[in-house]
């Protein structure tokens, strides 16, 4: 048989080996009780959901209003403890499942008998605080001084062989509990309500492997701020890149809705570089799976390259390596044009080419509706008014850049003088009423990846794009536009660009060489920021670039800014010459993450952004309009006449 096909077979349950043919000596990790995240709590009065953070220490479960204020305050922890009191943490007693269709809902139990009811995004998420609750409240117990420790210090630290066993068992848990809600006979084999406890398998189909503490192996292998990349095509509906813990969950949950996973077995791990500054370790093995929406099996052989650090042993890198000519082919059939059926929630990005014009409107427009001859007779005549459209300003002279140069290159050439102003074009077409929910108003992920991710300057974070083949025409643009130095009359605009987000910073970043300077700001104290660590650099000239929670993403997860919590929550807009050369970004700046933005909020900055553009050019070719007038010779002032009192006296009497 070919290394990988596929074909048109339906296979059997999943099956999986349990650990690979050989091991490989790499650190152990202690195993972690920890795990945290966002979900949405019911109201103990009013019976709705709100969504907050929790952090879950092995029994003990505290409560956040968002990552930010975990990190920064965790003394703030408040949750309900009883019937009008509240405590910084409640310990939990029992974990127990719900079972229904639409729905991720789960209770936690605490020690006061007080059930809480959680709601989860997906299937992953709820099997994963489960599990970690579950067996949390095994294994760990709260002293007398109110520290949680563990019952059992004895328990063996997790391997690479325990993650990789119990990465199959989880995932093949998960595709069988989507083949029974698919199915819809979840509720034919268990309880609508079950009690969860650490022997209790996340699916009947799928047995339990033989290590103890499957989900919290997995997990402790997995760095916090883990890089997981795959090479498929765009066909393939789990492609791409994921973040983090959740984005490991948001992977497999991608996987396990599009194929049914029949086969998973590693067959080698092996050592291929053992240095100071890493361990890469290399995973080969085979898979099949079922395309759910088609019904083809691909079968393939696939290597992982996994990155660690030397004395850390958790995974940082993952990246998966599949055959990517058999994976297309298999999941090719799911549409016409070659792109798999799923359908975003709502809007994830929002282009340039999309977006309102701005240009002011003729002061009198003629009705669209048809009229009467009466009503034409008895309508009165619109009253001329002065027209209101924004006349384009005097060309802009050629003058060499000013010797001071701060923010951009000295050796800047001059751009030659454009005729007319023209700002980009801003087209934007609003949600028609008829489409209903196809056209919702509301952003409620990530912008998705424009170009491949690298890592050749050696961050542990992907690398900006390079503009480097620009710099120069973009220099001598900004210097002519006076945007090489601090402008305080331009922080009214960022000043007014967080208030239209309700953001704590605010920024008009001007690209550099090697770096972006803030030419105006709110909320910020640094001037500048290299270019490696540069939010602002990933926004492309083309649209705006959302980012609601910068911990899932890969651009920015482990990007220094974002790793301490500073910024959670970014949005950029391009600013753009008449020249259609990108500048900067106009862009504000959270401490904590958004579950969505409006897409009314996108179109007033990207008008802020606009606004920005047309005051600069036209301030610009004013100056120089002024630089340019010819000098006209001025009377001098006549000098008052000085007179006497006797003198005016004089005066007045005969002017009486």
């Amino acid at each position: 048989m070919a290394a990988s096909e596929a074909c048109a077979t339906i296979g059997s349950l999943p099956s999986y080996n349990e650990a690979p043919a050989a091991s490989v000596d790499t650190p152990a990790v202690a195993v972690t009780t920890r795990w945290e995240g966002y979900l949405q709590k019911r109201s103990d009065w009013l019976k709705q959901w709100e969504a907050y953070y929790f952090v879950l220490h092995g029994c003990a479960l505290y409560c956040y209003l968002s990552a930010d204020e975990a990190k920064r305050q965790p003394e703030n922890s408040k949750i309900k403890h009883g019937a009008f009191s509240f405590t910084s943490h409640v310990i939990l007693q029992h974990v127990v499942s719900i079972h229904g269709h639409g729905a991720f809902d789960f209770i936690f139990e605490t020690s006061s008998g007080k059930p809480v009811f959680l709601r989860a995004k997906t299937q992953a998420m709820k099997t994963l605080w489960m599990a970690m609750a579950a067996q949390g409240i095994h294994d760990t117990r709260i002293d007398s001084r109110g520290r949680v420790g563990l019952v059992d210090t004895t328990i063996r630290p997790a391997t690479l062989d325990d993650a990789y066993a119990a990465l199959a068992y989880v995932q093949s848990s998960l595709s069988a509990l989507e083949d029974e809600a698919r199915e819809k006979v979840l509720e034919l084999k268990v309880a609508p309500r079950q009690i969860v406890r650490p022997p209790t398998l996340i699916a009947l189909a799928v047995a339990a492997p033989s290590i103890d503490r499957p989900v919290m192996r997995l997990v402790s292998m997995c760095h916090r701020s883990l890089a997981l990349r795959t090479n498929y095509r765009v066909v393939v509906p789990f492609q791409g890149a994921y973040s983090g813990h959740h984005g490991l969950l948001e992977f497999l949950t991608k996987l396990t809705k599009a194929a049914k996973l029949l086969t998973f077995a590693v067959h080698s791990l092996e050592v291929v570089e053992s240095s100071s500054k890493q361990i890469v370790v290399v995973a080969k093995g085979h898979e099949s799976m079922q395309v759910r929406a088609t019904g083809k099996v691909l079968r393939q052989d696939f290597v992982h390259k996994l990155y660690m650090l030397p004395n850390d042993g958790r995974i940082l890198r993952w990246e998966v390596h599949g055959d990517t000519d058999a994976s297309a082919l298999a999941f090719k059939g799911l549409g016409s044009s070659g792109q798999h059926p799923i359908q975003r929630d709502s809007l994830s990005t929002i282009k340039l080419d999309h977006l309102p014009s701005f240009e002011t409107r003729p002061s009198w427009q003629p009705p669209h509706d048809a009229l009467s001859p009466d009503d034409v007779a008895h309508m009165p005549t619109p009253q001329a008014r002065p027209s209101t459209t924004r006349r384009s300003p005097p060309p802009r002279r050629r003058s060499p850049p000013p010797a001071p140069v701060r923010l951009c290159s000295p050796t800047a050439g001059n751009m030659p003088p454009s005729p007319h102003h023209v700002p980009p074009s801003l087209h934007y077409v609003p949600p028609s009423p008829l489409r209903g929910s196809e056209a919702g108003p509301t952003i409620t992920s990530n912008s998705p990846l424009e170009v491949p991710l690298n890592f050749k300057r050696g961050h542990a974070w992907p690398d900006p794009p390079s503009l480097l083949h620009d710099h120069d025409r973009r220099a001598a643009i900004a210097t002519e536009l006076d945007l090489c130095r601090r402008r305080d009359d331009l922080d009214l605009y960022a000043t007014l660009a967080c208030k239209s987000l309700r953001c704590a910073m605010g920024t008009v970043c001007i690209f550099g060489a090697h770096a972006g300077y803030f030419v105006a700001k709110h909320g910020v104290e640094r001037d500048m920021l290299p270019w490696d660590v540069l939010l602002e650099a990933h926004v492309s000239r083309d649209r705006p670039l959302i980012v609601l929670d910068a911990r899932s993403d890969v651009r920015f997860a482990a990007n220094p800014i974002v790793a301490d919590r500073s910024v959670q929550f970014f949005v950029g807009v391009p600013l753009v010459s008449s020249e259609h050369v990108q500048l900067g970004v106009l862009s504000v700046l959270d401490h904590a993450p958004r579950n969505g933005l409006r897409d009314a909020d996108v179109t007033a900055l990207i008008q802020i952004a606009q606004t920005i553009m047309n005051r600069v050019e036209d301030a610009s070719a004013t100056s120089d309009l002024r630089q340019s007038a010819p000098a006209y010779s001025v009377r001098p002032k006549k000098q008052p006449v000085r007179r006497s009192y006797q003198q005016q006296k004089a005066i007045d009497l005969d002017i009486d």
